[in-house]
């Protein structure tokens, strides 16, 4: 065979690959549980809303897989007693909902007086308030309708007594975005003007009394949970048991 014919085969003759890359397979960082999109939700609440938040999250274990974003309606200069509150009947680390901070799974970020908190790719921003002798005008709406935009169907809002309607145009925007709404059931008329605003929307999901709250929250998040393990590689974040509804 002459020297071009012996080229021209050795060029169409399946070479050996030595390549490492080749011969072995590439490593794939699995998915950690930080990494696993979760439910966020933000919680609502104005005047007689503290036994309401305290009923709740007595019956929230420590790891759910899920974050929470409690907002008041609170007087610039007011000292909050909430996060020592929260403390004594929860095991989730309670944080205040400083700006610039991310929200993370099993953790309760509190919204400080004045100002008004939103959520941008799951950080929380504070947005001081320009009159700082005056609260800020429906917080809960201004925080849900965020939560909506950057969550979207991970979003769940909570609205728990007090009077006026913040929180209705929130959970209409959450709604929106087919995340997931919850309204306490208020036996007082007096605090009942925000729960009964949001119920005479007829988006609510579930309409509870705050005790009973807890047990649907951990439901709806094993649910989630089952729907995202099917997709995600690598651990998922650890939850109580399911309870029995």
């Amino acid at each position: 065979m002459g020297e071009k014919a012996k080229k021209a085969a050795s060029l169409t003759r399946p070479q050996k690959n030595t390549s490492t890359e080749s011969l072995t397979a590439k490593w794939v960082r699995p998915i950690s549980a930080a990494e696993v999109r979760f439910p966020i939700v933000g919680i609502g609440a104005s005047t007689g809303g503290l036994g309401a938040l305290e009923e709740l999250f007595a019956e929230i274990p420590a790891e759910t897989g899920m974050g929470f974003v409690v907002i008041t309606h609170q007087h610039p200069g007011h000292t909050s007693l909430l996060p020592d509150l929260l403390r004594k009947c929860t095991d989730l680390t309670i944080v205040s909902a400083t700006d610039g901070l991310k929200v993370k799974p099993n953790c309760v970020y509190i919204g400080l007086p004045g100002g008004q908190l939103a959520m941008v790719n799951g950080v929380l921003h504070r947005i001081e308030t320009f009159d700082k002798t005056e609260a800020p005008r429906l917080p809960i709406d201004y925080f849900f309708r965020s939560l909506a935009e950057d969550q979207k169907d991970r979003a769940i809002c909570v609205i728990l007594s007090g009077a006026g309607t913040d929180g209705t145009l929130g959970l209409k925007a959450i709604k929106g975005e087919a995340g997931m709404a919850m309204v306490q059931q208020v036996r007082s008329k007096r605090y009942a003007g925000m729960p009964s605003t949001a119920i005479a929307t007829g988006l609510a999901d579930y309409i509870l009394p705050a005790k009973d709250m807890a047990k649907q929250l951990l439901a709806y998040a094993h649910g989630y949970f089952a729907d995202t393990r099917k997709e995600a590689q690598g651990p998922v974040p650890r939850l109580a048991p399911a309870p029995v509804l």
